[in-house]
């Protein structure tokens, strides 16, 4: 993460385009983030977005200790838009003894927001979903080669002749039926989990 010196004691206020540089994303992450009210931004009279030096400093601050806690703990994102669904997977990979960080998102607009946060290693997602769908969610992540070492499940009740017909997924992205295979899931959790922690530590 990029970051830069914010003033002490001084209520400097930023565009979204410097809070942008000293976050190390995009002035688009920063409007997500803002809209979603991951990042506490107020508007001017003319509807542009301002982020005060001490709201910002808190947020990467955050970020920064986030990343430390959590360099060998594999992360998984699950997009799913039943409320149901979304405490079954939460309950049954607290589970699992694997070092993970699982992070629930209602949709795709939402799971899009969590990923520019956080980068998961490991994506599951539904297809039917409200705001934005699975199909647009991964064809926008495949697309960016940030995102090309990220493992994508997608578990849908949809046949593959309705995923066919709906344009289909890109190469790489494994496809479940439901009900969740969780047996399966796990056994790739644990795999990725065990990569991560064999890992080399890259020295900067």
């Amino acid at each position: 993460m990029t970051t830069k010196s914010l003033e002490e004691g001084v209520e400097t206020m930023y565009t979204t385009v410097e809070a942008a540089r000293i976050v190390g994303v995009t002035p688009r992450t920063i409007q997500l983030w803002a809209d979603a009210g991951v990042l506490s931004a107020r508007k001017t009279p003319g509807g542009h977005r301002r982020i005060s030096a001490s709201v910002l400093k808190a947020f990467v601050n955050q970020l920064e200790e986030k990343e430390s806690n959590e360099e060998e703990t594999l992360r998984v994102l699950v997009a799913e838009d039943e409320p149901d669904i979304r405490k079954l997977y939460q309950i049954t990979m607290s589970t699992w003894d694997i070092p993970l960080q699982l992070t629930l998102a209602k949709d795709g607009y939402e799971a899009l927001i969590r990923i520019g946060q956080q980068r998961p290693d490991i994506l599951i997602v539904d297809l039917n979903m409200p705001n934005m769908d699975g199909f647009h969610m991964i064809k926008a992540l495949k697309k960016d080669p940030n995102y090309q070492d990220m493992d994508i499940f997608v578990v849908s009740a949809l046949s593959p002749e309705s995923i066919s017909s709906r344009g289909g997924l890109p190469d790489g992205v494994v496809v479940y039926g439901k009900p969740i295979p969780f047996e399966k899931l796990e056994t790739h959790i644990r795999e990725r989990a065990t990569s991560v922690r064999k890992a080399p530590k890259i020295l900067q």
